[in-house]
């Protein structure tokens, strides 16, 4: 029988002072590389609080604070042994493994970030990529924040199948989440395939309207760098989220909130197609859900 397991590690405070950039600045289809006032304002309120930025591990009463944790929920979907158990261990407990272990279900964690002094958690949920657990995997793309598309560099025939895992995970969404397409095991790429590899991700990005990112787990070789992204993008997706129900009564200013911000919301073709999504979906694999 299928079950879904969570596990919880002790949540690290990792310090973001700089702007994450993307992988390919040309390419991805999030413009914005520099903190907004918003972000800033919050940041000078926070550091007027003193926030300790070493909760976690200083205090057992956890550092309280009067700015409240923001939180995002990323979920990592894919084909079966693409790596996204492997991206996630390199990242939450610095480690990698050789040997592979399907996930039954879902396994979930939990990484605390201080960006611009502004506690920030971001919950990761990792997938099973295999058919028979896609029902229970699929009752957790609700609520996501953030989707990330995982494929094998060095298989080329797990890129093929990303576009259906990002519709898959996006249409469980009333609001588009910020959209992620990683390479992973770039390690077990020639140099001289490495470029074509890229391209080839890239091009599947942009019909994905998500942006790409190339890793190695075994290495770490950007694992770090992309969490800092995602969580930095969804930190500010956040930030405009509570501008925008603060000026809902302005129409003028929620017009050029919205122009500000549009590379970090979702379109309105996209927003028609969970409307006419909604309802027709249904799990072939099982029949109860």
């Amino acid at each position: 029988m299928a079950t879904t397991t969570t596990t919880v590690t002790k949540i690290k405070s990792r310090q973001v002072t700089e702007f994450p950039i993307a992988w390919d600045e040309a390419t991805t289809p999030y413009a914005l590389n520099t903190f907004t006032p918003s972000a800033r304002t919050l940041s000078d309120v926070a550091s007027s609080h003193q926030l300790d930025r070493l909760s976690s591990s200083s205090s057992s009463s956890g550092g309280r604070s009067s700015i409240p944790v923001r939180l995002a929920k990323a979920v990592f979907v894919g084909d079966v042994g693409v790596g996204k158990t492997s991206i996630i261990n390199r990242f939450c407990r610095d480690i990698f493994q050789s040997h592979y272990n399907a996930t039954i279900g879902v396994d979930y964690e939990m990484e605390r970030f201080w960006i611009l002094n502004i506690p920030f958690n971001l919950q990761i949920w990792d997938t099973a990529g295999q058919e028979r657990f896609k029902c229970i995997a699929a009752a957790y793309y609700r609520g996501a924040n953030i989707v990330v598309t995982v494929f094998d560099s060095s298989n080329l025939e797990s890129l093929s199948t990303c576009q259906r895992w990002m519709d898959d995970a996006v249409g469980a969404n009333r609001v588009v989440p910020l959209k992620f397409l990683v390479g992973t095991k770039i390690d077990l790429v020639n140099e001289t395939h490495r470029d074509k590899i890229h391209q080839m991700g890239i091009r599947m990005a942009n019909l994905m309207e998500a942006e790409y990112w190339s890793v190695s787990s075994k290495s770490g070789e950007n694992v770090e760098l992309f969490f800092r992204r995602i969580a930095t993008l969804a930190l500010e997706t956040n930030l405009a989220n509570e501008a925008t129900e603060n000026i809902s009564h302005s129409r003028p200013l929620m017009q050029m909130h919205n122009q500000s911000s549009s590379l970090l919301r979702p379109s309105m073709s996209q927003q028609q197609m969970w409307e006419n999504s909604r309802g027709s979906r249904k799990c072939s694999s099982c029949k109860n859900f």
